[in-house]
C-alpha cells in the first residue's frame, strides 16, 4: 500500500491511501490527478545539509547543547537501526544507541572534521555494537529463576561450576 497525493480544485492537497483496487476506490481519478512529490537531491541541498551539520557541529563543541540535541534527533533512529542490526536485540540496540551519543559527546572536541559527523557517529556506533557482541560472548551468567514443569512444581536446577575437576587439576 502506498501514499499519493492529490491536488483539489481550491490548490489544498489530499492524502489518499493506494492499494491493489486503489483505481476502483475512486473511479473518477486518472494517473494525471495524482502528483507524487519527487525532488531530486541536487549538489546545493545535499550542500546545504552537509553546511547544517558543520554549523551544528561547529556550535555542539562551542558548548550548544541544542545544537547537539539537534545531531542527536537528527541520525537517532539511524544509529539504533545500526545496533540493532549488529546486535540482533532491542534492548542491546538502545544501549548502542546512548553509548555511541555518550561518547560522541564526551570526545566531541577530538572531531576533527574531516569527514561528515555522522560517518564519524556510524563508526563509534559499529564500535559500541562490535563490544556488545564481545561482552554478551564472554558473559557465562547463569539466571538464578526456578524453572516449573507442567505440573507446577518445582524443577531443581543443576549449576555449572566454571573451576577445572580434580582430574584436570591432577592431570
Amino acid at each position: 500500500m502506498g501514499l499519493a497525493l492529490r491536488q483539489s480544485a481550491g490548490g489544498s492537497w489530499d492524502a489518499l491511501r493506494m492499494s491493489g483496487s486503489f483505481w476502483h476506490d475512486f473511479p473518477g481519478l486518472s494517473h494525471s490527478d495524482l502528483i507524487v512529490p519527487h525532488k531530486p537531491m541536487t549538489d546545493s541541498t545535499q550542500a546545504a545539509l552537509v553546511k547544517d551539520e558543520a554549523t551544528l557541529v561547529t556550535e555542539a563543541k562551542a558548548g550548544s547543547y541544542p545544537a547537539f540535541e539537534e545531531l542527536v534527533n537528527r541520525y537517532e533512529k539511524k544509529i539504533y537501526r545500526l545496533g540493532l542490526n549488529i546486535t540482533g536485540s532491542p534492548e542491546d540496540a538502545e544501549d548502542v544507541l546512548q553509548e555511541t551519543f555518550l561518547k560522541a559527546f564526551q570526545h566531541l572536541p577530538d572531531f576533527r572534521e574531516d569527514s561528515r559527523f555522522y560517518t564519524w557517529l556510524v563508526r563509534i556506533g559499529v564500535n559500541e555494537g562490535l563490544m556488545k557482541l564481545r561482552r554478551r560472548r564472554a558473559d557465562k551468567t547463569v539466571p538464578f529463576e526456578d524453572q516449573v514443569d507442567e505440573e507446577g512444581g518445582v524443577m531443581p536446577r543443576e549449576f555449572t561450576d566454571w573451576k577445572p575437576n580434580p582430574e584436570q587439576v591432577l592431570a
